[in-house]
């Protein structure tokens, strides 16, 4: 239907045949039309009473799929197919309006080539297709956000060695962290707002190519001394705002040495911060709001390239002077405290 048969025309055919050909080389393949027409008859109608927002921002909520026809190759809104083999590659149903079951044959599946797979806030009654995931080995970014997962992390997902962006933030997800251990690509990692609880493994933040990982919103109750990772670690960012962590907060954390963003926000520790001898020297950003600060030390040079310092709410009484020193300073929030 949509490309001429491209076998005989090598020689016989005329200059405007040819071009004809040319460019119907780079539209979609039937077979990946077919595949997609008959996802969506999976969920015949779509029902958008899920709408969900994102924690930061407005997630656009819509039924995507009801404009997908076989008349009209524009028509695939969220589609993404090659364009010198016409599968398709990229496949983004975010807030959708896709609601009832998604069965562990759907067609989804046959959609051997997809790289980048977001059906985030959407509303399944099942999750029987987790178990297949693994067979989408191509993918290099899913988004699972904000589905009400329950229960562990899908170890289907350990299958899926090319990731380098996985996002399973706003769910109800417990237990470890050792399905993603595989995934030697990461480079990005997102699970707040989850359950996850106990301490953070060392072998989740020192991954090989990890820069990024947001572990924000959960119960994690350990203390962070307990942390003796390598300072070998990639990791850029690091999320750990609204835990439960006791103990000293910030020391341990500076084995990370290549932080360029930190949030230690709103914690369950009472043991004063102290910023003496805490390296941090790659650091941009850093959330200590919500927590008790004591100590602010004057001779304290060990972040000079701070961009960003959040410190609200941290019951401190005198302006920390260290602040002074920070010449690339473009943001200092220190509100909800009691200086003088």
């Amino acid at each position: 239907m949509f490309s001429p048969s491209p076998v005989s025309c090598v020689v016989s055919c005329s200059p405007a045949s040819l071009l004809t050909l040319f460019f119907s080389l780079s539209l979609p393949r039937p077979d990946q039309i077919e595949i997609l027409l008959a996802f969506k008859n999976e969920f015949p109608f779509p029902n958008c009473k899920f709408s969900r927002r994102a924690n930061h921002e407005a997630v656009v909520v819509g039924p995507r799929t009801n404009s997908w026809t076989n008349k009209d190759v524009n028509s695939f809104h969220g589609v993404v197919f090659d364009n010198e083999t016409g599968v398709v590659t990229k496949l983004d149903l975010q807030g959708s309006c896709l609601s009832g079951t998604l069965n562990a044959n759907s067609n989804l599946f046959r959609l051997h080539h997809l790289r980048y797979l977001d059906i985030s806030y959407n509303h399944f009654d099942s999750f029987s297709f987790l178990a297949q995931l693994g067979r989408l080995t191509n993918l290099e970014v899913l988004d699972l956000t904000y589905m009400g997962l329950v229960g562990e992390i899908p170890s289907s997902i350990s299958n899926l060695s090319r990731l380098t962006d996985l996002s399973l933030s706003q769910n109800e997800l417990t237990g470890s962290f050792s399905p993603v251990y595989n995934l030697t690509k990461l480079s990005s990692l997102s699970l707040f707002n989850n359950h996850f609880s106990g301490n953070i493994p060392c072998s989740l933040l020192t991954m090989p190519n990890l820069s990024s990982i947001d572990l924000s919103q959960n119960h994690l109750t350990d203390s962070l001394e307990t942390m003796n990772c390598s300072l070998s670690s990639k990791l850029e960012s690091l999320d750990l705002g609204y835990n439960l962590f006791s103990g000293r907060i910030l020391e341990p954390i500076s084995k990370l040495s290549n932080l360029k963003s930190l949030d230690l926000s709103f914690q369950n520790t009472t043991y004063p911060i102290n910023f003496v001898s805490l390296p941090f020297k790659s650091l941009e950003t850093l959330c200590l709001s919500g927590n008790h600060i004591s100590r602010l030390n004057t001779r304290w040079y060990g972040a000079l390239n701070l961009r960003e310092v959040y410190m609200y709410n941290c019951n401190i009484n005198e302006f920390p002077t260290f602040i002074k020193h920070l010449q690339k300073l473009e943001l200092l929030k220190i509100s909800y405290n009691r200086l003088k």
